[in-house]
């Protein structure tokens, strides 16, 4: 599948929290001192008013260091439904392995999305088809047996074992049968593991994927476990949210991503050089507390990262670093961007056009929705500000 508000009074003391800066363009100061002429007057004005259009591109939901299980109705972003998908290894000993053995997953939930005291119930699925976790996109729909092969529920809990059913443990076993030579590709070539589908509940569960593991529990209490060997999150939108008119959705899978442009010249600008200029983006804190219930919970680091991607980038997972990320400003709830130098470049240049993406933080596994206030927000429009010096006259 191919897949914005700020008080303009404050200029330097709270501008910005940063954490790097656009395509090297660092804070090394005042831009283009040199050029201050002795009786400055410090002007700010607001160069650009941006808009912002989600747009989707690929992502890939395979082998992230976490996996997500679950379904949740969000009442801003919609319903989410998360499929875990995860092939146990093969175990070292197997001379120690019996029938009479409990075999099955130890999940270790991190965290979770939405109502945090909620029972979620799953299906388990055998996998019929090969997959390659490295290679599943956001829109891969594994093909799952007819029947699920046994159901467990996941409550408010830090660890539960779900044990596999004795057919299934019976054809694990066959494995071991076989020569240490062949043993491995005869599982790869047969085994595509299992899928934990949700049927009931109101939560997404996240599972680090250190602290999870497949095991053999023996009777005297002890247990060899093994490696998941691939792992993965089919998850994805299955209903949309709210109508939104003045906000745009990110997302940190690039599903929704935003994208916007914006020129760069001295007719712009109105000036040679500009002491700072800043990319303000600001997030609808209200609305996003508004709809979130007394006992759930929506993951967000407070962080946005943007992108500069070629075309043929946004056909494959993004895997290139960000030209610049920025932390919100929970004063005001904005994000701010340091693109002096961008600016002071593009003017030296003649112009340049910018063609930019935007998504939350970090793609792990953690579903992390956003909402930016778009072009219609007023004063809290996404924006270029820039600060530039003028002699008294």
């Amino acid at each position: 599948m191919k897949r914005s508000f700020r008080n303009l009074t404050p200029i330097f003391g709270a501008l910005v929290i940063t954490l790097s800066v656009i395509a090297g363009c660092e804070d090394n100061g005042i831009v283009g001192s040199t050029f201050l002429p002795s009786n400055p007057a410090l002007i700010v004005d607001t160069v650009s008013t941006l808009n912002l259009e989600t747009v989707p591109l690929v992502s890939y939901a395979g082998n992230k260091s976490v996996v997500a299980l679950g379904r949740y109705e969000d009442a801003l972003f919609g319903t989410y439904e998360s499929i875990a998908m995860l092939t146990p290894g093969l175990l070292n000993s197997a001379d120690t392995l019996l029938s009479d053995y409990r075999y099955g997953f130890v999940l270790r939930p991190v965290a979770a999305y939405g109502d945090t005291m909620s029972t979620t119930t799953f299906d388990v699925y055998e996998i019929k088809q090969r997959w390659r976790a490295q290679e599943w996109k956001m829109d891969d729909q594994p093909v799952l047996g007819s029947q699920p092969i046994t159901r467990f529920e996941l409550g408010n809990t830090d660890s539960l074992f779900v044990e596999m059913p004795q057919e299934w443990v019976n054809r694990y076993l066959s494995y071991y049968a076989m020569d240490s030579e062949i043993r491995d590709s005869a599982y790869v070539a047969s085994e595509f593991g299992v899928a934990f589908v949700p049927v009931s509940g109101n939560k997404i569960s996240y599972l680090s994927s250190i602290d999870n593991a497949f095991i053999v529990q023996r009777p005297d209490t002890t247990s060899v476990s093994t490696t998941i060997r691939q792992r993965a999150s089919n998850y994805r939108l299955i209903q949309s949210g709210r109508s939104l008119e003045n906000a745009v959705v990110i997302n940190n899978d690039f599903t929704q991503t935003g994208r916007f442009s914006f020129y760069i010249d001295e007719n712009t600008i109105g000036s040679k050089v500009v002491s700072r200029a800043e990319l303000v983006f600001y997030e609808d804190t209200e609305l996003l507390n508004a709809t979130l219930p007394v006992g759930h919970t929506r993951y967000s680091d407070g962080i946005v990262r943007i992108f500069d991607l070629a075309d043929d980038e946004k056909e494959f997972y993004v895997t290139k670093n960000p030209v610049t990320s920025a932390v919100i400003d929970s004063m005001e709830g904005s994000y701010r961007f340091n693109i002096t130098n961008l600016v002071n470049g593009s003017i030296a240049e003649g112009g340049r056009e910018f063609t930019y993406y935007v998504v939350t933080d970090t793609d792990n596994g953690i579903i992390r929705p956003g909402l930016i206030l778009n072009s219609g927000a007023g004063l809290k429009a996404p924006r270029i500000i820039v600060t530039r010096v003028e002699a008294n006259q």
